[in-house]
């Protein structure tokens, strides 16, 4: 029978291309996105007015969070304090050099408030993530003219090539979906 003996040390943590990192670090991103919802439904938090529907403050994908609220400094300060939470209880901290904050229609003295508890540089929409421009305003069509030109090269070098029709619709399907998952 088992019994409690009490405290041991580990010696090492696991390395990387342990079977279990990738367990560990989805229950990670779990207690962040439970930690962030649970910002959201807090009295003073105010949803982005596009996501209010729908509950949503955050996009997780593989290792980037994108987080979003209205602009108003109390609803940024509980998603700040939510990642703080999950900083001090994991040990895992945002990098300020590949964080930013992007503020749209914020006045100045807040946005510095903003950057100022947050530790983050201010930067300005419309930003890439995953090849695709994003920003707080429907996105233009010029703004999509690269992810255009990118598939309708690759669709060009395809149709010289000696692939069937059937052959070729699907090549065409899966590289399309990928230009969007992949990262620019």
């Amino acid at each position: 029978m088992g019994r409690c003996m009490g405290y041991f040390e580990a010696a090492r943590g696991l390395r990387q291309g342990d079977h279990m990192s990738p367990l560990l670090f989805l229950l990670g991103m779990e207690y962040l996105s439970r930690l962030l919802k649970k910002a959201g439904s807090k009295e003073e938090f105010k949803y982005f007015q596009r996501c209010k529907d729908l509950n949503l403050n955050h996009l997780c994908f593989v290792d980037d969070v994108i987080l979003f609220c209205h602009r108003d400094f109390r609803s940024i300060y509980c998603m700040l304090q939510a990642l703080k939470l999950f900083s001090c209880s994991s040990g895992l901290e945002s990098s300020p050099s590949k964080s930013a904050i992007y503020c749209c229609g914020m006045e100045e003295r807040e946005t510095q408030r903003v950057v100022d508890i947050s530790g983050f540089c201010k930067k300005e929409t419309p930003f890439k993530y995953l090849g695709i421009p994003i920003c707080a305003k429907r996105i233009s069509s010029k703004e999509c003219e690269v992810l255009v030109e990118k598939m309708t090269a690759r669709i060009r070098v395809w149709s010289s090539s000696n692939i069937s029709y059937a052959g070729r619709a699907v090549l065409i399907n899966s590289v399309l979906v990928g230009l969007f998952v992949a990262k620019s």
